[in-house]
């Protein structure tokens, strides 16, 4: 039975039944969103139980804090709050993963000694390389330590190559020749490489 979904949002606030009638009406909307985070990691496929969990307390939250003054349908709303709350469950489980995934063994891997013991999935991410991932964040806080240094002529110079100006552009806006913002701008770049590349 099709139910209005704003009859329900009302009810579900005193009736456990329309609480769950309303999670089955959005059920195929969770299902399809942890298909979707499944698809981008497929490790996810045994959490699958998890987000789903996750996907129907979303829905309970969404019922509770839909306001319809808002100018949003609570299918916009409630589908916002459902893959915001997957999304979150899904970088949890994936820390968990990356972090301990030297502890963790599948039960069928240890069941057939045949399979690999640990199966491995192509990333196009490159911050699932825990050797690149480690080199990023050196060079992220090299780099937020060498810019902590920078005096404000050099942080200008830096505003302005980020901008994209010009050399007679970022000139004009230091109050100095073109060849001096030129010399001056090669040796802060010279900094900041240094800094990003060790």
């Amino acid at each position: 039975m099709e139910y209005n979904p704003y009859e329900l949002l009302y009810m579900s606030h005193f009736d456990e039944y329309a609480q769950v009638a309303l999670f089955r009406q959005y059920k195929p909307l969770i299902n399809a969103i942890a298909h979707s985070c499944i698809m981008k990691y497929l490790p996810l496929q045994d959490y699958r139980d998890d987000l789903i969990q996750e996907g129907r307390i979303a829905v309970y939250y969404a019922a509770e804090t839909y306001r319809n003054d808002q100018n949003a349908s609570f299918l916009t709303y409630v589908t916002i709050v459902v893959k915001r709350r997957l999304w979150a469950e899904c970088r949890k489980i994936y820390n968990h993963i990356t972090i301990n995934g030297s502890q963790l063994v599948r039960l069928d891997s240890m069941v057939n000694e045949e399979e690999a013991l640990y199966g491995s999935v192509p990333q196009r991410d490159p911050f699932c390389d825990p050797e690149y991932y480690t080199h990023f964040v050196s060079a992220a806080e090299r780099l937020r330590e060498t810019y902590r240094k920078l005096n404000r002529e050099e942080v200008q110079l830096v505003e302005c190559w980020l901008s994209k100006s010009t050399y007679k552009e970022g000139a004009e806006k230091l109050d100095m020749t073109v060849k001096t913002y030129e010399s001056r701008l090669q040796k802060v770049r010279r900094k900041v490489k240094n800094a990003v590349y060790g």
